[in-house]
């Protein structure tokens, strides 16, 4: 049985911003044939019936002050919603208002995972190496015109602990592994990540304060969540190894800033992606840290986002549009399909952040 009506799709984004046009673009070359795609950020922008039929709900990837407000006056009128996307990474922001409605309650989740990691990779990586090739030191003896020929470190043989092992721990873990790291993973359920190629030799540690005290390079890449919010606190930097150096690059909420403020000079480097508060005031003290590295939540905000992010979301598409295909053509398929469908209900549910009642029915 064929669908009725196309699918519809609606865009929580700003239509007038240049971007919106570029993901619009990409969108129409992804989307089926006859789906219908709408721009907008209020209800009077759309067409009451368009709301009221919307299948998918896009959120935009650049987040304003009162998105979150103007989202939460589409949801009670959505009650067709069987699928939430962001192209962000981060959701936090919206699980309440989601959560709130019903039909949002009951549509997965899905976000940008997997789109930036290697990017921010790359930046845990060069924060490491700031910090182990003491490049402060090098460009201040460059300034001073000084030759020194002092002993350089090595990455190899070092400790890296990660704070939370999901997709950007596991990046960075395969970057480490190449540079011959040790690694250590700190996560809530292990038995989830140990059969990944990225844990491979990797020892995992029940105690956050002995990967702190035990590690020379310690990752933070947790989400923000009520658990983990100053997940890293006093417990942890308190104890931290004499000379190590700390990053973080999940949310800023993580981490309990006043306490790394009062044991910053156990370590040798501290960079700082995210922020307990964005943008990070100019009368923070983190700002005066001697031996920190601080960039503007902008690790991943690289030339190809768009394009990573749209990328990510066209593979979540698929696999949404196969399962939609099946409960259309057949609600009650055989053995062997049904076998398949499920496989591809879990895959998807793999990408998924909240799950309440799956629409996709196994």
């Amino acid at each position: 049985m064929a669908r009725s009506a196309p699918l519809r799709v609606l865009f929580h984004v700003a239509p007038a911003e240049p971007y919106a046009l570029r993901f619009q673009e990409r969108l129409h070359r992804i989307l089926p044939a006859d789906a219908e795609l709408q721009l907008g950020l209020t209800l009077s922008e759309f067409s009451p019936k368009f709301v009221q039929s919307a299948e998918v709900l896009l959120l935009s990837p650049y987040i304003g002050g009162d998105t979150v407000k103007k989202v939460a006056t589409l949801l009670p009128e959505m009650s067709q919603l069987r699928w939430v996307h962001s192209f962000t990474a981060g959701v936090d922001a919206f699980l309440e208002i989601l959560r709130s409605h019903e039909a949002s309650a009951k549509a997965p989740l899905t976000n940008a995972k997997g789109a930036f990691s290697w990017s921010l990779a790359e930046y845990a990586m060069g924060g490491m190496l700031y910090f182990n090739k003491q490049l402060p030191k090098l460009q201040q003896h460059k300034e001073m015109r000084k030759w020194d020929r002092f002993p350089m470190n090595c990455l190899r043989g070092k400790r890296v602990g990660f704070i939370g092992f999901g997709n950007i721990a596991q990046q960075t873990a395969m970057l480490c592994r190449a540079m011959r790291m040790k690694l250590v993973a700190h996560c809530r359920n292990p038995q989830t990540v140990q059969d990944s190629p990225f844990a491979a030799d990797a020892e995992f540690c029940d105690s956050k304060g002995e990967v702190f005290r035990s590690c020379d390079f310690i990752v933070c890449t947790l989400p923000k969540t009520p658990q983990t919010e100053h997940y890293c606190d006093e417990s942890c930097f308190s104890v931290a190894k004499e000379g190590s150096v700390f990053l973080s690059l999940g949310r800023g909420q993580a981490v309990d800033e006043a306490a790394l403020l009062r044991h910053s000079d156990r370590f040798s480097g501290i960079v700082l992606d995210v922020f307990e508060r964005e943008p990070l005031p100019e009368a923070s003290p983190l700002w005066q840290l001697p031996n920190a590295l601080l960039s503007s939540h902008n690790a991943d905000l690289v030339e190809s986002y768009e394009e990573d992010t749209v990328q990510v979301f066209e593979e979540r598409l698929k696999e949404f549009w196969l399962l939609m295909t099946w409960v259309m053509e057949d609600p009650a398929p055989p053995k062997k399909v049904r076998r398949r469908w499920k496989a591809k209900v879990l895959e998807m549910e793999n990408h998924v952040l909240n799950l309440g009642v799956n629409i996709f029915h196994v």
